[in-house]
């Protein structure tokens, strides 16, 4: 099965060396791109959306920043929930690794 990298998070994270929550507005502006949404940088860079911030973004969010286009905001949500669990299995990895250290 192929898998399409534009939506493959880790492949993303692998290529620029950061977690998504160490990602500032460029970052997100380059992953916007490989969905195909670089018509959005000025709206992200302007209203500061960082990758702990694109975590964050609900409907209401999105529609403010100008993503009206329903393919658009598709793209979107899909993204960032292919982002939302390589972070949760990142930090639950590190977590876990953590604690096993502390306990040995």
């Amino acid at each position: 099965m192929h898998t399409d990298p534009t939506l493959n998070a880790d492949w993303y994270i692998n290529k620029i060396g950061k977690e998504v929550s160490e990602w500032g507005c460029d970052e997100v502006c380059s992953w916007l791109g490989l969905l195909g949404l670089s018509d959005y940088d000025s709206v992200i860079h302007s209203n500061g959306i960082t990758g702990p911030a694109l975590l964050d973004l609900q409907t209401k969010d999105i529609l403010e920043l100008g993503f009206t286009k329903v393919g658009h905001m598709t793209k979107l949500r899909s993204g960032i929930q292919t982002l939302n669990p390589t972070l949760n299995s990142r930090q639950g990895a590190t977590k876990r690794a953590r604690q096993f250290r502390e306990t040995r």
